[in-house]
């Protein structure tokens, strides 16, 4: 049963408002994966790698869980004087003070997609990468939401569907930023809902080469690298990584050991993320790219007009004030010497300010607009 209704629900959906004129997508050209064999690749980071992931700036949106991964970068960093494990790590030689995990309630699964976006667009100027996680008691089975009680496959879709649309709007308006996915950290006796939309997480980030932190994956390996599994077949977290570690325990907040696991495959995607490839500001290179938008204020239309040295690939993509992506299509796109001019419809928009997010080359910047329509 799990692996036809799960296979059936796992569904790749293009998502829409791009503007089309010889655009592209930016982003990775592979996926990276954090899976249980991060944790021994923390023993490969070479000192070389530290100082580049040190300095990237992460804001990380969490509750319970996420404070025992905080505890165990903080051991990792040889900054606290317990447990003894602590004291054999070279004091802030993993200098983690960049990476700032924000505390956050357990608000829902919707709840907790809205306190993301939300602080996304407030503090993204002040932070490299940005993620947010989910904690077991989203994926339980016995809650109406995500998944349904009993288990509804349309009311999954509608929250895995919610959870992808919201990272995409955002990963569209700040293309020069790092998203990270997450899978939902697991129960000690497995849950059929955490199970499903794991698996629809997991195939997402691997189609569409994206980052992954597989928080979940990690925890159902045990230290002999034997696979947890319930009779049913779903995952289910390795008791010895859990500090409830009564008969008939449930839940799973990690102990010491749990701690140090996570917090050594978390370096290890941090010192890989230093690799990625984001669009620089355009602003930054003025000598070789410049852009106009006008008129603005508009009320029919908005010419952008983008001057180069050369050919390359653009992808726009137009917000609201709420960061939600408007559906848009250009009417014309003129490569002229030296640069584009594209003509973009807007009198069908309500009056109000809106955001162009615009990828040139490897260059990005936004422009904010003011359309006066009815006026």
């Amino acid at each position: 049963m799990k692996k036809s209704l799960t296979g059936a629900i796992l569904v790749s959906l293009l998502s829409a408002g791009m503007i089309s004129c010889l655009f592209a997508q930016s982003g990775r050209n592979t996926p990276l994966i954090i899976d249980h064999t991060a944790t021994a690749k923390f023993e490969e980071i070479a000192d070389s790698s530290l100082e580049k992931a040190i300095e990237l700036r992460l804001m990380f949106r969490h509750a319970s869980v996420g404070g025992t991964i905080d505890d165990g970068l903080d051991c990792v960093q040889g900054s606290r004087p317990s447990p003894v494990e602590c004291t054999f790590f070279p004091p802030y030689k993993y200098d983690r003070r960049n990476w700032e995990f924000q505390g956050r309630s357990n608000n829902g699964w919707y709840g907790k997609i809205r306190d993301f976006v939300k602080e996304v667009h407030m503090q993204a100027d002040s932070f490299d990468a940005m993620a947010f996680k989910y904690c077991y008691l989203d994926g339980l089975d016995q809650l109406a939401v995500p998944c349904g009680s009993p288990f509804n496959p349309g009311k999954t879709m509608q929250a895995w569907d919610s959870l992808r649309i919201n990272i995409e709007t955002l990963e569209d308006a700040y293309p020069d930023k790092i998203f990270i996915w997450w899978t939902i950290p697991l129960t000690q006796v497995g849950q059929f809902c955490t199970d499903t939309l794991n698996s629809l997480i997991r195939q997402y980030a691997f189609e569409n080469n994206k980052v992954l932190f597989d928080i979940a994956d990690i925890e159902a390996w045990d230290t002999s690298q034997q696979h947890g599994t319930n009779a049913s077949g779903w995952e289910i977290a390795f008791k010895g990584y859990c500090g409830e570690q009564k008969p008939g325990a449930q839940a799973c907040h990690p102990n010491w050991l749990g701690k140090l696991i996570l917090a050594k495959a978390f370096w290890w995607m941090m010192v890989n993320l230093e690799n990625e490839q984001k669009p620089e500001s355009l602003e930054s290179n003025s000598e070789s790219y410049s852009i106009t938008l006008f008129p603005n204020p508009s009320k029919d239309h908005i010419t952008i007009s983008l001057s180069g040295n050369q050919k390359s690939a653009i992808h726009i993509s137009l917000f609201d004030l709420t960061g939600r992506k408007i559906d848009r299509n250009a009417t014309n796109c003129i490569w002229d010497t030296g640069g584009y001019q594209i003509l973009v419809p807007v009198g069908d928009l309500a009056s109000g300010y809106y955001t162009f997010s615009i990828i040139y080359g490897q260059k990005h910047v936004r422009k904010k607009v003011l359309i006066r329509n009815g006026l």
